[in-house]
């Protein structure tokens, strides 16, 4: 098994050929640095969350109690767990 790891590389080793130097040119580094030639880079922006109501917030539904009193909490009207 030795044997045939030793042929194996003097066989690889004899057989590279060496090439000579090459220009190497690029394309498009990034999907859209082609798009904006000459353009300015667009930069991500941030994922902006809408705020979410607090259980003792007033609904934003508008719904009143059933004696008219006062608006319904958010816990006690859309954030029921049903």
């Amino acid at each position: 098994m030795i044997n045939g790891i030793r042929e194996e590389t003097v066989r690889r080793i004899y057989t590279i050929r060496i090439r000579k130097e090459q220009t190497i040119e690029r394309k498009a580094v990034a999907k859209n640095a082609a798009a904006n030639v000459g353009g300015e880079v667009q930069k991500k922006k941030p994922v902006k969350k809408a705020p979410r109501p607090g259980r003792n917030d007033p609904c934003p539904c508008g719904k009143m109690k059933p004696d008219g009193s006062r608006r319904l909490k958010y816990k006690e009207c859309c954030g029921k767990n049903s």
